[in-house]
């Protein structure tokens, strides 16, 4: 493990600068402030043109055109009605003077609140007057002008608090010097204002945009959550990673989205899989996923602390916009860009994390390994070992150690191994990791900026450090105001990832290992090979520590600008272009090294030919946007918004690459460094791609209770023929808000929101090769010789179809959006069915006299039927703010349309077939005495298994269909769904029900949340050795497996059939894919559990810190499943191993 020390800080004359300058700035902003404050009732000239209104309506036009701000009671207003002001270019007191003429009201304006009452009333004195105690008091009012009632108001960074009475009032009688008020309501944001010399503290609160107010990313703009007809989630990135030590995009948003499954590799840098609602196309297919409406591919290389939200759409209304290339979804990613005159912030944070394997495979013992080869018949193994003198020797080892101190012995020439080692464990270490983040944001009224800078250091948990990633993320946006009907923005990236991992030639013969093998070499006291010369043994662990590591890296430079013009009121024009260049460096050595066998004499070489291979590509992105947003209401009852525009993208890929063999230097490789034995292999290759469309949006809503939305776009593909380039991709969404029609008056706090929503739209498919309706010729070796070397030829033709097009995807959603208690609880449902139509598939077959294969065509069809479900809570306990979610979804594929006229079982796919499932036999036991006659033969009215002579303790299977040539004998039939013998659907792949449950709590600066993720239901068919003991001729025996196996003496305990030497025999029939054998995938695993503690406000003021957070987490802490030890129910299979987690960090704010 490698040691770094990483020191980041300010010297202390910097500080002192850096301190200076904030004291200035902040006490002139005071100043300006105080200013602004007495002169702006006087300033503040407004244009008032109503008629008829009520005088509610008249104080809400005034604050939408000022920053006045109403105190009234609904009571002393209800019968003014029918007004009429216009007044042009009047101040305040003029407009009141007008409107309160003739009326018992008086009103009183301190600052930018204005006080209305009746004459001789006391109303909104006590929020005025001074109070004579040394502390503080002060009301809290709704966006409405009411008053608050039950309203959290929190001295930060203590345990002192109060709640509003019935008139929304507060008070605290002491209050600690620089005293900063937190004001908490459920559905409201939380606000928090520093007291400073103030006696009274008034504060509006306004909805939480987490609720019906919330904003999210949709295509080429934004809706606010609350007006949107398509099924569209979005979450903050702040809310999924917080504190969490993870790099990994989709290891972050893993079960935080129904609908929407995210995986990432668990090695280091590892690549992230992202699907939306289930299996896209029998031929692939992903999600699109932009970043600031540019796609981004190598999602591995961005820096999650520079996201601000991720949009993901899920129906064809919401993705219709981007045609071509969304038929299976939109991940929207936006980023991090410093918000309007905000004040300068820097923000560092760090995470230091220390990860463990904690799920490895269980071996057997060596003296169990052995017992249960003699209890299967074993008399020796493949590698010579005697079984009785091996179990004499293991006997004799437990009782009398020390006569084996080097682990090991000899008998006539045969090593028998007799130390327990741990050649899984050895091969892992604990791995370490570090992440740092820095980054600048601020702004004024006309421009913002942020900078940033991350940098991440992963090693991996192999053994040698050689699996290892870091990644360094820089990234500069500025965006400002050149007049106030210009804007333009620039934003440039640069990710850079470097990935490490051993490397052994493809033809390497090193993958086999005992569990009596040493995994250590101590000098003298290991086996010698037959030269005398002395080898570490072939173990997982001395393999990976011997070869070399392969070398990827990645850079990745993107320019993104963007123009916006605004000639009239809610009319935009936008021009947006970026260029993106990624390049990619890869180096790989498999590099000469001999190991011993360990049970045989024999030494293996890691590779013949020792190749050294080297390769660079680069791919160069342009994109460009230009489109108008218009958006208007009329009458305050028609709400209308237009988006139109033009997308055009290019991209050019180039690939480059050698391959060299036999070095003469084992330390120096290099392409000229090769001693010829072996010629050297070169290639390339290089493609490109265009894409054109034209799109609009187009919105309309009557009073925020009908919604209706159209979305469209028309494509052109280079990936296709000429006459076939062309796609329109229209789509309809609609929605009706119940909640906000006149009989639900009355039900506000209880029903908040009551949406339904309904879409139907078309999206196209382009995710194939870029010239698959090309007819290529491929390059071939030859089939003779000349001079002495095989010549490369041109191969036959390959056969396209001239009608070769787009994929359809059509897409049918219905769903409801739901809030109750002024959105403590929130949730959505959605069901809808996707139609994949024209998939590629097997055309027509061709005469054998055609010379070819048949084609691909647009002939395969597929339904895809699925639903989401989420809900949320937010609630208070106390003094105890906490939220709670949960989502969870299912879908389920079948194929409608497949050449497989048969409907054979070994082709890909037939008419009918539900995606994922598991073909296998139903097992019956096991073969008894009672089913042979004297002569060990089978009897007739006992089922036999085609071409096996089974025998006692072997499985036995059901007959399940006989025909006039198979009668009680199981086969496959034809291997068809009409005739597949004795073969009946045992399972299915595909994951059903994924879940998601998450949680916080807040409590005087402690935090606490967690996350957990899991599948309902999935069987899995594993297989192999470590489902199966000695289940080839080289296997071993895992530790559950041990007392399992059948025996004679084990006939009533007995789950595996009986084993045989060198896995002979009928022992392969016992090991076919049944229901027995089939594994239960569900499981549950507790993603996180993190603890934080943000220091109080007393402290940071004395450190000059506007916040301080420390953490601890942990990641991947425990999984519940049904699987063998080893196996991940990820991955399901033996594979780079998930790992625990724990990390701590902290989070300062400047």
């Amino acid at each position: 493990m490698k040691k770094r020390s990483n020191r980041v800080g300010l010297n202390r004359p910097l500080k002192k600068l850096l301190l200076k300058m904030k004291l200035t700035f902040a006490i002139f902003l005071f100043c300006l402030v105080s200013v602004s404050a007495s002169t702006y009732s006087q300033v503040t000239r407004l244009n008032i043109s109503l008629s008829g209104n009520n005088m509610v309506d008249v104080f809400k036009e005034i604050e939408e055109q000022s920053e006045f701000y109403f105190f009234y009671q609904r009571e002393d207003l209800k019968d003014l009605n029918n007004i009429s002001v216009n007044v042009q270019d009047a101040t305040i007191t003029q407009i009141l003077d007008e409107v309160l003429s003739g009326t018992n009201l008086s009103y009183k304006i301190v600052d930018r609140y204005i006080i209305v009452k009746q004459e001789g009333s006391d109303f909104g004195e006590t929020l005025l007057q001074p109070d004579q105690q040394k502390g503080v008091r002060g009301a809290v009012t709704d966006n409405k002008g009411e008053f608050l009632p039950g309203v959290t108001v929190l001295i930060k960074g203590t345990s002192q608090g109060t709640v509003t009475d019935m008139d929304g009032k507060f008070s605290f009688s002491e209050i600690p010097e620089g005293a900063v008020l937190q004001f908490s309501f459920i559905g409201m944001k939380t606000q928090e204002i520093a007291v400073g010399s103030n006696l009274v503290v008034n504060v509006s609160m306004q909805e939480d945009a987490i609720g019906l107010e919330e904003v999210v990313a949709v295509g080429y703009g934004t809706q606010k959550k609350v007006n949107l007809t398509g099924a569209v989630s979005a979450v903050k990135m702040e809310e999924v990673l917080g504190d969490r030590p993870v790099t990994s995009l989709g290891a972050i948003l893993q079960g935080s989205i129904p609908g929407f499954t995210a995986s990432s590799s668990a090695v280091p840098g590892g690549g992230n899989n992202f699907n939306i609602r289930g299996l896209e196309s029998i031929n692939g297919g992903a999600p699109l996923v932009l970043v600031d409406n540019v796609v981004f591919n190598d999602l591995y290389l961005i820096n999650p602390e520079d996201i601000e939200s991720v949009s993901v759409l899920k129906d064809a209304s919401s993705a219709a916009i981007y045609g071509a290339r969304a038929s299976f979804g939109v991940i929207l990613i936006t980023t991090k860009k410093g918000k309007r005159n905000e004040k300068l912030t820097i923000n560092y944070n760090n995470n230091f994390a220390f990860s463990r394997v904690d799920n490895l495979p269980e071996l057997a013992s060596p003296s169990d390994m052995i017992k249960t080869l003699q209890d299967g018949g074993y008399s020796s193994i493949w590698s010579g070992q005697n079984i009785e003198t091996y179990v004499g020797l293991l006997q004799d080892y437990i009782s009398n150690p020390q006569n084996y101190p080097l682990g090991w012995t000899e008998v006539n020439g045969t090593k028998y191994f007799l130390k327990q080692t741990d050649v899984m464990g050895d091969m892992f270490e604990t791995s370490w990791k570090q992440n740092h983040n820095i980054s600048v944001q601020g702004g004024s009224e006309k421009i913002n900026y942020r900078i940033s800078v991350g940098y991440t250091d992963e090693d991996g948990i192999l053994v040698s450090g050689k699996d290892a990633f870091t990644r360094t993320n820089v990234s500069s946006y500025v965006s400002g105001d050149i007049t106030p009907w210009l804007s333009t923005s620039m934003d440039m990236k640069y990710n850079s990832g470097d990935k490490r991992y051993p490397f052994l030639d493809g033809s390497s013969e090193l993958g086999i290992w005992k569990t009596n093998l040493p995994s250590y070499h101590p000098d003298g006291m290991l086996p010698y090979g037959t030269d005398g010369q002395e080898y570490l043994v072939m173990t997982p662990a001395n393999v990976i520590s011997m070869a070399k590591a392969s070398k990827s890296v990645s850079d990745d430079s993107r320019i993104f600008s963007r123009t916006e013009l605004k000639p009239l009121k809610g009319l935009s024009a936008i021009l947006e272009y970026s260029f993106q260049l990624s390049m990619n460096d890869y180096e790989a050595y498999a590099n000469y090294f001999q190991v011993h066998q360990g049970l045989a004499e024999s030494i293996k070489p890691s590779t013949s030919t020792d190749p050294f291979t080297t390769s660079r590509s680069s791919t160069r992105y342009t994109t460009i946007n230009a489109y108008a947003n218009y958006s208007n209401t009329f009458n305050k009852l028609h709400n209308v918004s237009l988006v139109a525009g033009y997308n055009q993208e290019y991209n050019d890929y180039r690939y480059i690459y050698s391959q060299a063999y036999n070095m003469i230097s084992n330390d120096l490789p290099s392409l000229s460094g090769t001693n010829g034995a072996t010629p050297s292999q070169t290639s390339d290759a290089y493609s490109q791609y265009a894409l054109r469309g034209s799109f609009f949006r187009a919105n309309y809503n009557y009073a925020q209770k009908y919604f209706i939305e159209f979305n469209g776009r028309y494509d052109l593909s280079s990936k296709f023929p000429k006459d076939y380039r062309s796609g329109f991709f229209p789509s309809v969404s609609a929605a009706w808000n119940m909640a906000n029609e006149p009989f639900m008056k009355g039900a506000e706090k209880v029903i908040s929101q009551l949406k339904l929503r309904g879409s139907y739209g078309t999206l196209g498919n382009q995710d194939i090769g870029n010239y698959g309706y090309l007819p290529t010729l491929p390059v071939v070796d030859g089939q003779w010789i000349y001079n002495g070397v095989e010549p490369q030829t041109i191969g036959n033709m390959r056969m396209v179809r001239a009608n070769y097009t787009w994929e359809q995807v059509n897409t049918i959603n219905g769903g409801i959006d739901f809030g109750f208690q002024n959105q403590k609880l929130t949730g959505t449902f959605d069901i809808y069915q996707r139609n994949t139509i024209g998939m590629l598939g097997p055309g027509e077959e061709l005469p054998a006299v055609a010379g070819a294969t048949a084609a691909d065509q647009n002939a395969a069809d597929m339904e895809t039927n699925g639903w989401e479900f989420s809900l949320n809570w937010k609630g208070n306990a106390g003094e105890v703010k906490y939220g709670l979610g949960f989502n969870i979804y299912d879908s389920r594929s079948k194929i409608t349309k497949y050449k497989n006229e048969t409907k054979l079982l070994s082709a890909p796919y037939y008419v009918g077939q539900e995606i994922g499932e598991i073909w296998g036999y139903v097992a019956d036991g096991f073969y008894t005495e009672s089913d042979f006659d004297e002569t060990g033969a089978l009897r007739s009215d006992v089922v036999s298994i085609k071409g096996v002579t089974s025998h006692v303790g072997d499985i036995k299977y059901k007959n399940l269909m006989d025909n006039e040539t198979s009668v009680n004998i199981i086969d496959q039939g034809d291997n068809t769904v009409n005739d597949p013998g004795d073969r009946t659907i045992i399972g299915n792949s595909r994951p059903r029900f994924q879940y998601g449950f998450n949680g916080n709590a807040e409590w005087n600066g402690l935090g606490l949340s967690f996350i957990l993720q899991g599948v309902g239901k999935r069987d899995a068919w594993i297989g192999g050795n470590i489902k199966f003991p000695m289940s080839d001729q080289y296997g071993t025996v895992y530790k559950d497996q041990v007392g399992k196996i059948w025996t004679p003496e084990n006939s009533t305990n007995a789950f595996y059939g009986r084993i045989y030497e060198n896995a002979g025999s009928s022992q392969g029939a016992n090991q076919r894919a049944s229901d027995k054998f089939l594994s239960n995938a569900a499981y549950l695993r507790v993603k996180n559990i993190t603890l934080s503690y943000n220091l109080p406000a007393s402290i940071l003021q004395r450190i000059h810190l506007k916040n301080v957070k420390v953490f601890f987490s942990g990641e991947n802490l425990f999984t519940f499943d049904h699987l063998p030890s080893g196996i991940d129910p990820e991955s399901l299979g033996w594979t780079y191993p998930h790992y625990r987690t724990l990390s701590f960090g902290i989070n300062l704010n400047l």
